[in-house]
Formats: structure tokens, sequence, C-alpha cells
């Protein structure tokens, strides 16, 4: 389980892997070795079929180069999750496609974003920036 935590510490943050491998106590290429099993682990969130009254979908990117698209309900509890280069239309298409379509979407008015959310669920109806954050009605 070190190996693993060590694996997200050094995916998610802004180490190099000779730092992160330092922590461990091995050499940069001995930590790769002990972290190659890591790369196989495919978290998933399965699909449940609910229908959302709000999802919010947004993207975050890690300290190397890769974007996390993140959907939450109206609660803030993870939906779905997509990993991607760049937050554009076929990486949320990619998100959206797991997701029964929500009552409203908020999101931050992107692109990509609004043009897979056509895409996916049809009848977007209405636009309004509340604060920042563009929510689309999809009623």
């Amino acid at each position: 389980m070190a190996e693993f935590r060590a694996f997200l510490a050094w995916a998610t943050g802004k180490e190099s892997m000779e730092e992160a491998a330092a922590r461990l106590g091995v050499t940069g290429r001995s930590f790769a070795r002990c972290i190659a099993w890591c790369r196989n682990v495919r978290p998933a969130i399965p699909a449940d079929g609910v229908v959302h009254d709000c999802i919010e979908a947004d993207g975050t990117y890690t300290g190397h180069g890769w974007c996390l698209l993140v959907a939450t309900d109206g609660n803030g509890r993870p939906v779905a999750w997509q990993w991607c280069d760049a937050e554009k239309k076929a990486s949320y298409r990619a998100l959206f496609r797991r997701i029964a379509r929500p009552g409203a979407l908020v999101c931050d008015g992107g692109a990509g974003c609004i043009a897979a959310a056509r895409e996916e669920w049809s009848g977007i109806s209405r636009r309004d920036v509340c604060g920042g954050r563009t929510i689309h009605l999809i009623l």
C-alpha cells in the first residue's frame, strides 16, 4: 500500500520521480519498477442510472499535464470522472456518456463542456451566468 500511496502522491503532485523515490528510500529506477503495477489500477464509479437534479462538471490539472474531469451531484459527491489531456468536447462526452441527463448542468462555460452536453443530452434550453459559473438548464 505504501507503493500505491507514493504513486498517487507522485502522479497527482509536483514531485519528480527521483523525489518520490527518495521518500521510499529507493532509486528512481527502482521506484519505477515498484509502481509499475499501479498504472494498471482502474478505479471506477459504476453508472447507477440515477437522474440527478443538478450536475456540476469541471476539470482540474495535475502537476504532470493531465486533466481530471469530475462530475458531482448537488451534494458534492462524485458521480463520474474522466482522465484527459485537456478540457475538450471529446473528453466531456466520455464523462457525460456515463451520466443520465440531469435537470441542470453547472459548468464554467467552456466550449468543450457545452458542446458535449448539447450532443449527449438533448434539449438544453437556457443558459444563465451566476457568480461567474454558467448554469445550463436542461429541463
